[in-house]
Order: C-alpha cells, then sequence, then structure tokens
C-alpha cells in the first residue's frame, strides 16, 4: 500500500511524495520523515567524517561497517532535512 511505497522511496533517497487526499498526509510524513535515531546517528557520523578529514581520511570504520562520501553525503541530507521539518535550519 502507499506506506509501503512511501518507506521504499525514502529508503532509495526520495524526500516526500504527492498526495491526493488528506487522509494520505499523516502516512506520508511518518515514512519521509527521519526519526530520532536516524538523526542521531546522522549527527555522530558528521562530527566522526571531521574528525577523521582532519586526519587526512575519507573512508573509516563506523559500527563495524566501511563509511566513506556517500554516507556523508546521506548524513547531510537526513540532518538537514530533520532540521528543516522541525524548522531550526537557519
Amino acid at each position: 500500500g502507499l506506506k509501503a511505497e512511501c518507506l521504499a522511496s525514502a529508503a532509495m533517497g526520495f524526500t516526500g511524495k504527492i498526495t491526493i487526499h488528506p487522509n494520505q498526509i499523516n502516512i506520508v510524513n511518518e515514512a519521509f520523515t527521519p526519526s530520532e535515531a536516524e538523526v542521531s546517528e546522522a549527527r555522530e557520523l558528521l562530527l566522526l567524517f571531521a574528525e577523521n578529514e582532519a586526519k587526512g581520511l575519507m573512508a573509516f570504520s563506523y559500527k563495524g561497517t566501511m563509511v566513506d562520501v556517500p554516507h556523508l553525503t546521506r548524513a547531510r541530507k537526513i540532518v538537514e532535512l530533520s532540521e528543516v521539518l522541525s524548522g531550526t535550519k537557519t
């Protein structure tokens, strides 16, 4: 249904969906809004990238997984989207 479609789209990097009925709004908003855990992890990654970049590293191990620039890009997008949705983006 709509929820599964939205979750799949969010996992692919999409940030929203057009709705045609008011009953769809909450489903879409829930699917595309980053969870607190996602935002917290993204912020942690941003700090770790800054620390590792200072050492000349743009790839490192994080929770047993190698992370690199695409992970940095995604972390930035998650934090930015969270700030936009919460009204804290300046």
